[in-house]
């Protein structure tokens, strides 16, 4: 019977071939955008393997349209594409539009025709029917900017490695017994009757195993029930039974891990104390922008994120200095050697006493504009304090590179916020880091440094880590790496426990602990107090309010924020008064 409740891939306008699903998104977005949107579909922008794909795609999803975008770029270096998952297409398929299939160019060419150097296109689209450019074949290969830039690409191709959807008949319960059919599925009861085992207890009353709460109640809270006791959805440390049971919020209670709100922070003690980040190819990246809120130990220097690519080779190698100076250190390819380029800022621009927040951010780019054709090449690195640009130490706010630092993993490799090289990581804590596959504009690195991430502000965010979702580990010993209670939700990929927290990072040796002291003023109760003071004062945010007064001295909690007096006390400064 629940065969009944999916929708085939067909039926929704979704392409099967050989295991893989394509659908058409018939809008108009740069390249970046694009790839984004297909990632937060659940897919990526399609690869092609093989001629009988490209002809698959090329016969199935082109009609109508100018151009799809493929997920095929040499974005970090000129004339190199590489898909998006890594594999390089140097031998490989390919199907470029050339003069020998009857074009009148020879693709990709980089936006060099006529004889003339037009702005450089690192970015590939399959060539449809309605294209408007007679120089292309249809279903071949052209690259293009970011924005494609003669109208010739209107879609992309979003591919999905599995494809099933809930029909409206999941939905439905036609025992009438206030189970969906799709929940009667999940705990393994008969959707076409009330009482699947006869013992005069409803379906919707019956317990899934050991899990303790009732399905009606688990349908409810939007729990997947376990068989087992203690089952933990969101992975916060408190059970699911435990948060339904003591009103602990909402009905996504169980599978939000910030509510209950607790702001907490990373605290990390150096070498051997750090994140392992999963080993996806996400963190694979030319183009980047990162940012954190550090509070470092007096002597807290170290790395503060790193990816090796090879032993002692680097994609990207963040360090805070001995001298409070932000340093980034990388390897590339010069004819076939590996190099190595550092690059760090002027001294004493963190403070490191154990008590002072300060934000960071890191931006690699492709240098624009292009002056000369040598700048096509280059990429641009700018570091930022407290949301201002700073200078490196060659008096440059914008220092250029000449090569796209190595992406691919020969091995061993590993991405890591701290270190696990004794001596060699960071001390001190850390309150959220937000790493973006974009490079993002002086100005929104501005606007957000002291503030909550807007909803609509988080195109590129691939890895968003709060260290928010528990549960704290008051002893580096707790929760031990690889078992339960380890991970580090990434808030930028939702529900990630239904892959197992495959995009969520791992603690090892590392402390989670409440923040005492924010690095801005957030007010997630929206009470007009400030979290940092409700949680200095008082360990949550519950207590305080507007109208509340727990000193009862007749000053709200809220006149007692806005004045800087002590809301636990009614003396807050002892006088004597004549």
């Amino acid at each position: 019977w629940w065969a009944s409740l999916y929708r085939t891939a067909g039926r929704l306008g979704v392409r099967e071939f050989q295991g893989h699903y394509y659908e058409v998104a018939p809008t108009k977005l740069s390249w970046t955008d694009s790839r984004n949107a297909a990632e937060a579909a659940g897919g990526t922008l399609a690869i092609i393997g093989s001629a009988a794909e490209n002809a698959f795609l090329a016969s199935n999803l082109l009609s109508g349209r100018r151009g799809i975008w493929l997920g095929l770029t040499d974005e970090d270096v000129e004339g190199e594409f590489i898909w998006i998952d890594g594999t390089p297409l140097a031998g490989n398929y390919s199907n470029w539009s050339t003069q020998a299939v009857g074009g009148q160019t020879n693709e990709p060419n980089n936006g060099f025709w006529d004889g003339v150097a037009h702005a450089a296109e690192n970015y590939a689209f399959l060539v449809g029917a309605g294209k408007t450019n007679p120089r292309l074949v249809v279903g071949y290969w052209n690259d293009a900017t970011n924005v494609e830039q003669h109208d010739d690409q209107d879609s992309y191709i979003i591919e999905y490695r599995n494809y099933l959807n809930v029909n409206q008949a999941g939905d439905a319960d036609w025992d009438g017994d206030g189970l969906s059919n799709y929940y009667e599925y999940l705990v393994g009861t008969n959707p076409l009757r009330a009482d699947t085992d006869n013992d005069g207890l409803a379906d919707s009353a019956e317990h899934f195993g050991a899990y303790e709460m009732p399905n009606l109640i688990a349908q409810q809270y939007g729990t997947i029930p376990q068989l087992t006791a203690g089952a933990d959805l969101d992975n916060d440390g408190v059970s699911d039974f435990t948060e339904y049971d003591n009103g602990a919020g909402a009905l996504d209670a169980a599978y939000n891990s910030r509510r209950p709100l607790a702001l907490r922070e990373l605290v990390l003690d150096g070498g051997g104390s750090y994140v392992n980040l999963p080993d996806l190819h996400d963190y694979a990246l030319a183009t980047y922008t990162f940012e954190a809120w550090l509070k470092p130990d007096v002597n807290g220097q170290g790395v503060l994120i790193q990816r090796q690519v090879a032993t002692n080779a680097y994609n990207y190698s963040l360090s805070l200095t001995a001298q409070g100076a932000l340093q980034m250190t990388f390897h590339y390819e010069d004819e076939s050697t590996v190099k190595e380029q550092t690059v760090a800022t002027k001294d004493d621009l963190v403070v490191m006493d154990g008590a002072t927040w300060t934000h960071i951010a890191v931006r690699m780019q492709k240098k624009a504009p292009i002056a000369i054709p040598e700048d096509a090449h280059k990429y641009t690195l700018t570091f930022f304090v407290n949301g201002r640009p700073v200078e490196t130490t060659l008096d440059l706010v914008a220092f250029d590179v000449l090569y796209a630092p190595l992406r691919w993993a020969q091995g061993p490799a590993f991405t890591r916020i701290g270190s696990a090289t004794v001596g060699a990581g960071f001390t001190g804590a850390m309150f959220e880091w937000r790493l973006w596959n974009v490079a993002r504009s002086n100005a929104a690195i501005y606007t957000n440094y002291n503030a909550e991430l807007a909803a609509n502000d988080r195109n590129g965010l691939f890895a968003w880590f709060r260290f928010d979702d528990g549960p704290e580990r008051q002893n580096a010993i707790d929760a031990p790496y690889g078992q339960v209670g380890d991970t580090v939700e990434n808030f930028a990929r939702a529900q990630d426990w239904l892959s197992g927290w495959r995009n969520a990072g791992r603690l090892a040796n590392a402390t989670i602990q409440k923040a005492l002291t924010l690095p801005f003023a957030t007010d997630s109760d929206n009470d007009g107090i400030a979290d940092w003071w409700e949680l200095g004062y008082f360990g949550d945010l519950t207590t305080a309010n507007r109208t509340s007064d727990f000193d009862g001295d007749g000053l709200s909690d809220l006149y007692e924020f806005l004045a800087g007096t002590d809301p636990t006390k009614v003396v807050t400064i002892p006088r004597t008064f004549y």
